[in-house]
């Protein structure tokens, strides 16, 4: 995830629409991480992260938050 979201934080990911990231192992660390530059993925429209057990409730529900704020036409799918 440090390496996806260093990626996102350059700004050359604009055109992103998709994000899939099922099945990844990913944790409460790592959807903080997407949250804090998600911003920089203004056409994302879609966010997959089902099958990812180590994301508690807590987390999955502040990624909704952060996203609807900084891209309210994003559907996030957990």
């Amino acid at each position: 995830m440090a390496k996806l979201c260093g990626s996102i934080a350059t700004g050359k990911l604009v055109k992103l629409k998709t994000l899939n990231l099922i099945g990844n192992d990913i944790g409460d660390a790592g959807v903080a991480a997407l949250a804090e530059v998600a911003g920089k993925l203004p056409q994302l429209k879609e966010l997959y992260l089902q099958r990812n057990p180590n994301i508690s409730q807590q987390a999955k529900d502040a990624l909704k938050e952060a996203l609807k704020a900084a891209l309210p036409d994003c559907e996030v799918i957990v």
